[in-house]
């Protein structure tokens, strides 16, 4: 097995080859290389080559391998065959066809092609400076000369060239001299264009993209202008609909008080009589300002009516204690009062309805305020019966309206 070391023509990095086998593979990128059939001069690693791009990688093998040739002395005479020129000119035109050098990414085979074909004449006929010159020449020379833009990274072989102008006649050496300076010129403009279009094109990207975050900027304030606005239109909807029910609470709750009114008068007169069937034996509960359950009754003894008021002790296994007891009657209003003729006020109810009205339920039966007087006769005469007095009790809920 002879293994030598070569470049890949793909990826450019260095690899190994058999000469035993007609293929072997790159060992970096793993791309299929065919094995010459001909003896070529092994190629060293070239560090001056600075190119990433695989057809300069490719471009670069070829050099090397015909600079360590240029000295080898011709067989066959100094001028190489016709057939085998237009043969590599062939494959040039064939490159510019296609447009090998408009495409930096991909190889340029047609052109490598004429290039290989160059080579060898370069080996077999050293002394001819034909050969030399169209070495030298990159893809898009000619394309160069004719005007057109190009974006190929590769430039004239200086080496290749120096060498042409040394082999040429002299009265060529000025037309290669003026073709070299022309294409020179033209490629260093059109590529200073292009670095210039790129930087354009690379500054209106930026511009591009600072005009799009400054889009999504402005959307991303719009988006929460939007929600700030539709949450404060929810909020204001929400109050007109509570001040909505609070007008119509309001509305039913005046309308409730006129129909209580209206059907009060009767009962408003009966109680003025001390007529008290209507609230005799009845009941009504609330809370006191300590929070504990009272229970009021009325109920009639020796033509007195009593308000009398219970609290359960559930600390004491629920006992019932009476913590008051007085005598009332009626005014024209249904306003509960002392025997001085003083309103009965409750201690810990609000202080513009704290005196015990009884008014028609339009539901049916009486109220206080708006507590529903219950009658029940088996309840009032069992809890009044039941209750235990404390010694001293110091939860006196009912008094005049000048003072507890």
């Amino acid at each position: 097995m002879a293994l030598r070391d070569a470049f890949c023509p793909n990826c450019g990095s260095p690899t190994q080859i058999n000469d035993t086998k007609e293929f072997c593979f790159c060992l970096s990128c793993g791309n299929k290389i065919m094995v010459p059939r001909r003896e070529l001069p092994v190629v060293e690693p070239d560090a001056t080559v600075s190119s990433h791009e695989p057809r300069q990688r490719a471009q670069a093998m070829i050099e090397n391998e015909q600079i360590k040739q240029v000295d080898v002395p011709s067989q066959d005479g100094n001028t190489a065959p016709a057939e085998k020129m237009k043969e590599a000119e062939f494959y040039y035109s064939l490159s510019r066809e296609k447009k090998e050098y408009a495409d930096v990414n991909a190889e340029p085979s047609y052109y490598l092609k004429g290039q290989d074909i160059l080579v060898n004449l370069s080996q077999q006929f050293p002394l001819d400076y034909h050969v030399w010159w169209e070495l030298c020449k990159p893809m898009d020379f000619a394309v160069i000369l004719e005007g057109e833009v190009s974006c190929c990274p590769n430039v004239i072989n200086r080496t290749y060239f120096d060498k042409a102008l040394d082999l040429a006649p002299l009265e060529k050496k000025m037309d290669l001299i003026r073709q070299h300076d022309k294409y020179s010129e033209v490629k260093e403009r059109v590529l200073k264009e292009q670095e210039e279009k790129q930087r354009a094109l690379e500054a209106e990207e930026q511009r591009k993209q600072k005009i799009a975050e400054e889009q999504c900027r402005q959307a991303e304030i719009e988006r929460q202008e939007k929600e700030r606005i539709e949450s404060e239109q929810r909020r204001q909807a929400e109050i007109e609909r509570q001040e909505k029910e609070r007008i119509e609470s309001e509305q039913r709750a005046a309308e409730f008080t006129q129909v209580r009114q209206e059907m009060s008068v009767s009962v408003w007169s009966s109680l003025k009589e001390k007529d008290y069937k209507a609230i005799d034996n009845s009941y009504f509960q609330f809370k006191s300002p300590e929070g504990d359950l009272i229970i009021a009754t009325l109920k009639v003894v020796a033509n007195v009516l009593y308000l009398s008021a219970f609290h359960e002790d559930a600390r004491k296994k629920n006992t019932i204690y009476m913590d008051q007891s007085i005598a009332i009657h009626f005014n024209e209003s249904g306003v509960a009062m002392t025997f001085d003729n003083k309103p009965i006020v409750v201690r810990g109810w609000n202080p513009l309805q704290n005196r015990i009205c009884v008014m028609a339920n339009p539901n049916g039966g009486c109220m206080v305020n708006d507590f529903v007087l219950v009658q029940d006769r088996e309840y009032v005469a069992g809890i009044s019966k039941t209750a235990k007095k404390p010694l001293v009790s110091f939860k006196k809920l009912f008094g005049q309206e000048t003072g507890m």
